[in-house]
């Protein structure tokens, strides 16, 4: 047993982990007092007669991340997003390991759109470099002409510009498929309103308007 003339000494995380959940506290007091803002937020908007969902999104705007941060960052952003930063290199590498799947080197090289000169394209002065199992040669002109059957993209004005873009459209997908929390619950409580107003939809009406209300979503779709 732990003398208790010692107990002053114990370093700060050791006290932590005899309180248990210390760290916890706060991200549950964050996520009350988010939903009680938005509670009164609705309530407020009766009581004004205004829209109430008006308000309890500008509300969860204000307390969101981007601007009063109420909730911790790790409930209300994508894990991907807080991991990954596509403006710096080792972001970019990652996708130019990926080989042809986001950018095709080869075909960058051969369009003489890697780096001109050569030596200011993303990999320097480096005269080859091995991607996926492939070696690149990087110091030749191109003297080939671009293959027609070509595995990545080269839709951008060098090599670079195509490691940055597609980190972005990769970060962009990840969280699509893997969202944060919040996300998830403001993902479901819109499916959840469509569905309620579904249950409401007027059959009868729908007879009469429906033609010409499908044209008009076709006409204005295309």
């Amino acid at each position: 047993r732990i003398p208790s003339c010692h107990i002053s000494y114990l370093p700060p995380a050791f006290s932590f982990s005899i309180m248990g959940g210390a760290s916890s506290f706060y991200a549950m007091l964050a996520v009350t007092a988010f939903l009680f803002s938005i509670w009164l937020a609705g309530r407020a908007a009766r009581l004004i007669r205004v829209s109430s969902i008006v308000i309890e999104v500008g509300v969860g705007i204000v307390l969101g991340p981007a601007l009063a941060s109420v909730i911790p960052r790790e409930l209300s952003e994508c894990a991907y997003d807080r991991a990954t930063d596509c403006d710096t290199r080792a972001s970019q590498l990652k996708i130019a390991h990926e080989g042809t799947k986001y950018c095709d080197l080869q075909e960058y090289l051969d369009r003489g759109n890697y780096g001109k000169p050569w030596w200011e394209g993303f990999f320097g002065t480096d005269t080859s470099v091995k991607l996926d199992g492939v070696n690149y040669t990087l110091n030749v002109n191109p003297l080939r002409m671009p293959r027609d059957d070509k595995w990545g993209d080269t839709d951008y004005t060098d090599y670079g510009k195509c490691l940055k873009e597609k980190c972005t459209y990769k970060l962009s997908m990840n969280c699509a498929t893997n969202p944060d929390i919040f996300t998830t619950v403001g993902h479901t409580g819109v499916a959840m309103m469509i569905f309620e107003s579904g249950m409401h939809f007027d059959f009868d009406q729908a007879k009469t308007v429906g033609p010409w209300a499908c044209a008009v979503a076709v006409l204005g779709t295309i």
